[in-house]
């Protein structure tokens, strides 16, 4: 009796360590150049790379090979899902990478600030120069999702960035942001199909060194917008306290 006791408490705190792997918020610990980056969890989500190697690999795929990904964080419900052995529906989910280029070296403040500034005024005139670009495409896309009314499940996601139409531009000291709506192809259960997408674009600075933060969300309606917005606004204040000096 107390051998079978000893073994079901070892599978309950088995079960329970997974569990609250996927409840809780924490850091991951990326390597940039040296320099030790604490990498937050937005909430509700988690990088599954360490259990399913195959997510680190996905994500790979779908940076750019200017950038080095440092972590993909799914919802907690696509990583269940993967668990499960069954396809996640990725209608939420974040990347961080840095720039390869700049990885080994730190960048001072002064130097982040410029580009900052940089940014700031080329993303404004993106929205200048193409404030109503892609919006009847968009609508046209949407409508075509309403009426299909399918759930996009895929075991294969190829997605392919599209032209954007830029809706706002964030920054303070700290970081600028990028808040757009874009048209992505994707082959979903071998049909190639054309999918409206919100996202954010973030560049910021920790530790001297360049980090980008990418927030994705299908689009449905302004609340994704929103959603977008919201999960800049959060995530910037968890990395610099994540990295605070000692």
């Amino acid at each position: 009796m107390a051998i079978y006791l000893a073994r079901l408490m070892t599978l309950l705190t088995l079960v329970l360590s997974i569990g609250n792997a996927y409840a809780v918020d924490k850091n991951i610990e990326a390597n940039v150049g040296g320099t030790r980056i604490a990498i937050p969890e937005p909430k509700n989500y988690s990088d599954p790379s360490p259990m399913i190697p195959s997510v680190r690999k996905f994500g790979e795929n779908m940076t750019a090979s200017t950038n080095r990904l440092l972590g993909f964080f799914m919802s907690d419900d696509d990583v269940k899902a993967l668990l499960a052995q069954t396809a996640p529906q990725l209608h939420r989910y974040f990347m961080v990478q840095t720039l390869r280029a700049t990885e080994d070296t730190l960048m001072t403040a002064q130097e982040f600030s410029v580009v900052r500034d940089q940014l700031k005024n080329q993303y404004k005139k993106l929205f200048d120069d193409h404030a109503a670009l892609m919006q009847s495409e968009i609508n046209r896309a949407v409508d075509r999702i309403t009426k299909d009314g399918k759930t996009n499940q895929a075991t294969d996601l190829n997605l392919k960035l599209g032209e954007m139409k830029v809706l706002e531009v964030l920054s303070d000291d700290r970081y600028v942001s990028l808040v757009a709506k874009t048209l992505v192809q994707a082959t979903v259960n071998g049909e190639i199909k054309q999918i409206p997408m919100a996202l954010g674009m973030t560049s910021t600075m920790v530790k001297g060194k360049v980090i980008y933060f990418f927030s994705y969300a299908r689009f449905n309606s302004d609340e994704d917008i929103h959603w977008i917005k919201a999960q800049v606004t959060a995530w910037i204040p968890l990395l610099f306290a994540a990295n605070k000096s000692e």
